[in-house]
Protein backbone atom coordinates (compact mmCIF):
# COMPACT_ATOMS: atom_id res chain seq x y z
CA UNK A 1 0.00 0.00 0.00
CA UNK A 2 1.03 3.44 -0.89
CA UNK A 3 1.92 6.65 1.49
CA UNK A 4 -1.31 8.24 2.08
CA UNK A 5 -1.78 11.57 1.07
CA UNK A 6 -3.80 14.61 2.27
CA UNK A 7 -4.84 17.68 0.07
CA UNK A 8 -4.20 21.14 1.85
CA UNK A 9 -5.69 24.40 0.48
CA UNK A 10 -3.42 27.82 1.39
CA UNK A 11 -5.06 31.21 1.41
CA UNK A 12 -3.35 34.17 2.17
CA UNK A 13 -5.04 35.89 4.81
CA UNK A 14 -7.30 38.68 4.88
CA UNK A 15 -4.99 41.28 6.27
CA UNK A 16 -1.88 40.28 4.23
CA UNK A 17 -3.88 39.68 1.05
CA UNK A 18 -2.77 41.86 -1.96
CA UNK A 19 -3.86 41.68 -5.58
CA UNK A 20 -1.12 39.32 -6.33
CA UNK A 21 -2.30 36.61 -3.75
CA UNK A 22 -2.91 33.57 -4.55
CA UNK A 23 -4.99 30.31 -3.66
CA UNK A 24 -2.88 27.05 -3.71
CA UNK A 25 -4.47 23.67 -3.39
CA UNK A 26 -1.18 21.41 -2.38
CA UNK A 27 -1.23 17.57 -2.02
CA UNK A 28 1.05 16.45 1.12
CA UNK A 29 2.28 12.87 2.12
CA UNK A 30 0.79 11.85 5.07
CA UNK A 31 4.24 11.99 7.17
CA UNK A 32 4.92 15.53 5.68
CA UNK A 33 1.46 16.72 6.79
CA UNK A 34 1.08 14.90 10.02
CA UNK A 35 4.78 16.58 10.81
CA UNK A 36 3.58 19.76 9.67
CA UNK A 37 0.58 20.23 11.82
CA UNK A 38 2.47 19.03 15.15
CA UNK A 39 4.66 22.25 14.23
CA UNK A 40 1.75 24.31 14.03
CA UNK A 41 0.19 22.96 17.17
CA UNK A 42 3.48 23.59 19.10
CA UNK A 43 4.34 26.78 17.93
CA UNK A 44 0.65 28.42 17.73
CA UNK A 45 1.04 29.64 13.85
CA UNK A 46 -1.01 30.33 11.25
CA UNK A 47 -1.24 27.26 8.43
CA UNK A 48 -1.35 30.04 6.30
CA UNK A 49 2.10 32.00 7.53
CA UNK A 50 4.05 28.34 8.26
CA UNK A 51 3.35 27.25 4.08
CA UNK A 52 4.19 30.76 3.12
CA UNK A 53 7.41 30.86 4.93
CA UNK A 54 8.19 27.73 3.86
CA UNK A 55 7.51 27.83 0.43
CA UNK A 56 9.47 31.45 0.31
CA UNK A 57 12.42 29.65 2.07
CA UNK A 58 12.34 26.75 -0.10
CA UNK A 59 12.32 29.72 -3.50
CA UNK A 60 15.43 31.25 -1.72
CA UNK A 61 17.09 28.02 -1.48
CA UNK A 62 16.60 27.24 -5.03
CA UNK A 63 17.56 30.48 -6.30
CA UNK A 64 20.95 30.28 -4.36
CA UNK A 65 21.44 26.99 -6.62
CA UNK A 66 20.87 28.38 -10.00
CA UNK A 67 23.00 30.89 -9.61
CA UNK A 68 25.67 28.54 -8.68
CA UNK A 69 28.39 27.55 -11.55
CA UNK A 70 30.31 24.76 -11.20
CA UNK A 71 33.88 24.56 -13.11
CA UNK A 72 35.90 21.79 -13.68
CA UNK A 73 39.36 20.13 -12.76
CA UNK A 74 41.28 21.93 -14.75
CA UNK A 75 39.42 24.37 -15.66
CA UNK A 76 41.52 28.15 -14.94
CA UNK A 77 44.00 25.90 -13.50
CA UNK A 78 42.43 24.35 -11.06
CA UNK A 79 43.41 21.47 -8.96
CA UNK A 80 39.60 20.57 -8.27
CA UNK A 81 36.31 21.09 -9.52
CA UNK A 82 35.21 24.26 -7.50
CA UNK A 83 31.63 26.31 -7.75
CA UNK A 84 31.28 30.10 -8.30
CA UNK A 85 28.17 31.14 -5.96
CA UNK A 86 27.31 34.83 -7.17
CA UNK A 87 24.26 35.19 -4.15
CA UNK A 88 25.91 37.47 -2.41
CA UNK A 89 27.53 41.10 -3.41
CA UNK A 90 29.94 42.80 -1.41
CA UNK A 91 33.19 44.73 -1.85
CA UNK A 92 36.23 43.57 -1.18
CA UNK A 93 39.35 45.28 -1.00
CA UNK A 94 41.84 43.54 -3.62
CA UNK A 95 44.66 43.37 -0.89
CA UNK A 96 43.18 41.02 0.64
CA UNK A 97 43.55 38.38 -2.00
CA UNK A 98 46.39 35.73 -1.23
CA UNK A 99 46.98 34.83 -4.25
CA UNK A 100 45.74 34.02 -7.81
CA UNK A 101 44.66 30.67 -8.46
CA UNK A 102 43.95 30.67 -12.06
CA UNK A 103 42.47 32.78 -15.06
CA UNK A 104 38.60 31.85 -16.29
CA UNK A 105 37.89 31.75 -19.83
CA UNK A 106 35.53 33.91 -21.33
CA UNK A 107 33.33 30.75 -21.40
CA UNK A 108 33.42 30.33 -17.87
CA UNK A 109 32.64 33.97 -16.87
CA UNK A 110 29.67 34.22 -19.05
CA UNK A 111 26.97 32.26 -16.33
CA UNK A 112 28.46 34.05 -13.48
CA UNK A 113 28.24 37.42 -14.82
CA UNK A 114 24.85 36.88 -16.28
CA UNK A 115 23.78 35.92 -12.41
CA UNK A 116 25.88 39.19 -11.40
CA UNK A 117 23.96 41.35 -13.63
CA UNK A 118 20.63 39.43 -12.44
CA UNK A 119 21.46 40.25 -8.85
CA UNK A 120 21.87 43.60 -9.08
CA UNK A 121 19.17 44.74 -11.48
Amino acid sequence: MGPEWHTLLVIPSERRRSALSKALSLKLRDEVFHEAEEILRQSKRPRNAYFNEAINFYNRLWKRKLLKRTLARGEAALKEPSDILVDQVRAIDNCRFLKMTGKLSQRSLEKPMRNLRTLLS
